[in-house]
């Protein structure tokens, strides 16, 4: 009996080492199965984009049969969202299309389509001036047609461009500053918190929400949004000229349905995208601002691979606006 059992031992290790290597091999079977099922299915996306892409060369947004690289159209531009460095609506990713689209001697002309509730001063005055520049360069028209609103930093963008048109409901105006912020010294004092900051510069933590406000910090910052929104009006009239009425409301931060900012001058009719789009002649309309096939597939395969990829690919550093035209 005990010369038998030393071989019972080794035959119930091989047993369980077997049936180790066994799930080993299964499991091993299964990660192949796997991925080659991701792999393929990764190949049907980016064929199927491929595919749409090369059809969007052949039909512009209007379902109009056309050839994109060898005749003559209008360039589709997308103002959505809010305007900010760190948003799609950022003026490095729009000037870049405007000037790509401005380039192209096939662009007969560019049609803003504009639907943002304003942002970052410096990111619309820019693309302001990027317009104005291609107006004064190329003398190609470049029409706005506003969606659902289009107020503040996208009213100051849309003020550059040689007519602006909605819809009879859409919202247009609110030219105004704004900067928010609140204040919880009392709520961390009734907590027992107590805020510590140590500055150079007696300045320097003025806004600094632990501490109330003094009279003499109001007031520097309201001079600061009446100096941005002097550089606002100034770009509105100059974008528009003798077209704005002459009412005190216009620059007071107010915003209007499409037949009431016709009236006061801030637009120039009312019209669709379609139909503004044949005020620049009888031209196929492709989307400029349209995303490469890489960029869909890592849309489809989610949004935060997409926002690894991005921001492993360009280092973004993203900064933290707080005054707005918005």
């Amino acid at each position: 009996m005990d010369s038998q059992q030393p071989n019972w031992e080794q035959r119930t290790i091989e047993k369980i080492a077997l049936q180790g290597i066994k799930e080993q091999k299964r499991a091993r079977r299964w990660n192949i199965f796997f991925k080659i099922l991701f792999f393929l299915y990764l190949t049907a996306i980016v064929a199927s984009f491929f595919i749409q892409s090369k059809e969007a060369q052949t039909y512009d947004i209007f379902g109009q049969k056309s050839d994109r690289q060898h005749s003559q159209h209008i360039a589709l531009v997308r103002l959505k969202g809010t305007i900010a460095a760190d948003e799609a609506a950022n003026a490095e990713a729009l000037n870049s299309t405007l000037r790509r689209a401005a380039a192209n001697h096939r662009v007969k002309g560019i049609l803003l389509l504009a639907n943002s509730p304003g942002g970052s001063p410096v990111q619309s005055s820019v693309i302001y001036k990027t317009i104005r520049e291609i107006k004064k360069n190329t003398r190609k028209p470049i029409l706005t047609v506003v969606t659902d609103v289009c107020a503040s930093g996208c009213y100051y963008i849309a003020s550059a461009s040689d007519e602006i048109y909605a819809d009879e409901s859409s919202i247009v105006g609110s030219i105004g500053v704004i900067s928010q912020s609140f204040g919880y010294g009392e709520a961390a004092k009734k907590l027992g918190l107590d805020p510590r900051t140590f500055t150079a510069g007696k300045n320097k933590d003025f806004m600094n929400p632990a501490k109330p406000l003094k009279p003499e910090d109001i007031a520097f910052i309201k001079t600061l949004l009446d100096d941005l929104h002097q550089n606002f009006i100034q770009a509105v009239k100059t974008g528009r000229g003798d077209k704005l009425a002459d009412n005190p409301d216009l620059f007071s931060g107010l915003f209007w349905a499409g037949k009431k900012a016709q009236a006061l001058g801030l637009i120039d009719g009312i019209d669709t995208p379609a139909g503004v789009a044949k005020r620049m002649g009888n031209y196929p309309v492709y989307d400029y601002m349209q995303k490469d096939a890489i960029e869909k597939v890592l849309e489809k395969l989610g949004v935060e691979a997409k926002t690894a990829v991005t921001n492993g690919i360009h280092q973004a550093v993203i900064p933290n606006n707080r005054i707005e035209f918005k």
